[in-house]
């Protein structure tokens, strides 16, 4: 084989490699999905409470949720918070993690009367901007008056500048099922720092009385579960000779080939003269 073929053969076998590189997906992380609920697996962080306008409820076995109807309905809702998910280890979230997807999961009680909310209005889900663990009632939230917006009927909302817009969960129709919302922006926000991780409430759009198992649940496998797809992001590491106790660089000289004339010497030669 002349080198002149050589020389096209291995341009050709570059050229693929080249190629075969452009088409490999970039930035294709193996994704992860981890999953945090009050008492499983050593996860202990979770904490609720059930708030009316005048008492407050903590460590809840069955969170009650209702709207006022200004008569024979009192206003109830039901705070959750899912704390310490972001850290180093298998029991959390990196935090140089890109969340793809979260959901929250409620079950409905099992007793006649737990699902007495199931109607097309449904229950909605909304990230708090305020903490509520240390909240006596709904009417105890600081800063509501400031927006006019009497909580003894309504609670915290995003119209008050408590919550971040509401997630709907598909109506809760029947006893002992499990029902989600879409949490992922929260999640984001969380990981992000666009927002500061203050749990969820859970309020119902419609004046009746739901009930969804909470973190003090005799059963454990029933209390709310909060789960998580992520990726991490790739990380770069640089190394330069002398650096950090790096001595394993090696320069050496690639070998060139000849240089190769055109039109080849042997063909001048053999050149016919011109008359």
């Amino acid at each position: 084989m002349t080198l002149g073929k050589k020389c096209s053969t291995s341009l050709r076998k570059t050229l693929r490699l080249l190629l075969a590189a452009a088409a490999m997906p970039v930035g294709a992380y193996a994704q992860t999905t981890i999953t945090f609920q009050q008492g499983t697996a050593g996860y202990l962080g979770a904490v609720d409470r059930n708030l009316t306008a005048t008492t407050a409820t903590a460590d809840v076995a069955l969170g009650q949720i209702a709207m006022n109807n200004g008569t024979t309905v009192a206003e109830s809702q039901y705070f959750l918070k899912f704390s310490s998910l972001f850290g180093t280890g298998a029991a959390f979230i990196p935090t140089n993690a890109t969340i793809l997807s979260a959901t929250l999961t409620l079950k409905v009680g099992s007793t006649t009367g737990d699902e007495a909310a199931a109607t097309s209005a449904g229950v909605t889900v909304a990230p708090m901007l305020v903490d509520f663990t240390t909240a006596t009632s709904l009417i105890s939230f600081a800063g509501a008056s400031a927006v006019g917006t009497t909580l003894l009927v309504n609670g915290p909302l995003y119209a008050n500048g408590l919550t971040k817009l509401p997630t709907a969960i598909t109506s809760p129709a029947a006893l002992n099922t499990t029902y989600s919302a879409n949490v992922t922006q929260a999640l984001q926000a969380w990981s992000s720092g666009a927002y500061a991780n203050n749990g969820f409430v859970v309020q119902s759009q419609v004046a009746n009385l739901l009930r969804v198992n909470g973190d003090a649940a005799t059963t454990v496998a029933n209390r709310p579960i909060l789960s998580v797809t992520y990726v991490t992001n790739g990380t770069t590491t640089s190394f330069k000779n002398g650096v950090n106790g790096y001595v394993g660089s090696r320069v050496s000289r690639p070998s060139i080939p000849p240089m190769v004339s055109w039109p080849p010497r042997r063909l001048l030669q053999h050149r016919p003269r011109s008359p």
